[in-house]
C-alpha cells in the first residue's frame, strides 16, 4: 500500500479558499506540456465542484434560518415579519458573501488586477449588493421590491390560523429565493473573476 501522501487529492473547500485569498502552493517540479494542460484542467474542475459544495452547503443552512423567518409570520403584530425578514437577511447575505471571499474588506485585500477583474465581474452578474455591507436598511428596500409578496402576505395575516399558515409558507418561498439567487450570483461573480484571469 503507497502511503505516499503528495498523491492524496487536496481538500476542495481549503483549495478554493486558497486561491481567493491569493495563495498558491509550492511549485512542482516542471511537468511536460501535456500534463500541464491536464493538471490546469483539473484545477478548472476542482474549483468548480468547490465552489458547488460550498454553495450547497450554504443554502442548506440558510434555509434553516429561513424558518426563523417563517416563524414570524405566526407573530401577529403587523410587519414585524418584515423586520425579522430584514435582520435574517443582512446577517446571511454578508455571510455568504464572506464565504465566497466577496466582502468588501476582503475584495480591498485583493490585488489591484483581481480586485478589478473581481468588480467586472460583480457588475456582469448585476447583484448591487455584492461587495457591500449588507444592513437591514438595504434589506428592507429589496423586500418592498418584492409588493406582491408583501401585499399577499399581510392580507393572509389578517384570516386566522390558515391565513397565518399561508403568510408563513410565502416567507419562507421568498427568503429562500432571495438568499439562492444571492448564493448564485456570488459563484458567478467568483467563477468569472478566476475565468478571466
Amino acid at each position: 500500500m503507497n502511503n505516499d501522501l503528495s498523491h492524496r487529492p487536496a481538500n476542495p473547500i481549503a483549495t478554493l479558499a486558497q486561491r481567493m485569498a491569493g495563495v498558491q502552493a509550492a511549485p512542482a517540479a516542471p511537468a511536460a506540456p501535456h500534463a500541464r494542460v491536464h493538471a490546469a484542467a483539473q484545477t478548472t474542475s476542482s474549483a468548480t465542484a468547490s465552489l458547488a459544495l460550498l454553495a450547497t452547503d450554504l443554502k442548506r443552512r440558510c434555509a434553516r434560518k429561513a424558518l426563523m423567518g417563517a416563524a414570524s409570520s405566526f407573530i401577529p403584530l403587523p410587519l414585524i415579519d418584515l423586520a425579522v425578514d430584514a435582520v435574517l437577511l443582512s446577517k446571511m447575505f454578508n455571510e455568504i458573501q464572506e464565504a465566497f471571499g466577496l466582502s468588501p474588506a476582503q475584495i480591498n485585500a485583493l490585488d489591484a488586477s483581481k480586485r478589478q477583474r473581481t468588480y467586472a465581474a460583480i457588475q456582469f452578474v448585476g447583484n448591487r449588493i455584492i461587495g457591500q455591507v449588507v444592513t437591514r436598511a438595504v434589506v428592507a428596500t429589496l423586500i418592498k421590491g418584492i409588493g406582491v409578496k408583501l401585499t399577499a402576505q399581510q392580507v393572509s395575516k389578517a384570516v386566522p390560523i390558515a391565513g397565518q399558515i399561508a403568510s408563513a409558507t410565502l416567507n419562507y418561498a421568498t427568503l429562500r429565493l432571495m438568499v439562492n439567487k444571492h448564493i448564485d450570483d456570488c459563484v458567478l461573480v467568483v467563477q468569472r473573476s478566476q475565468n478571466s484571469s
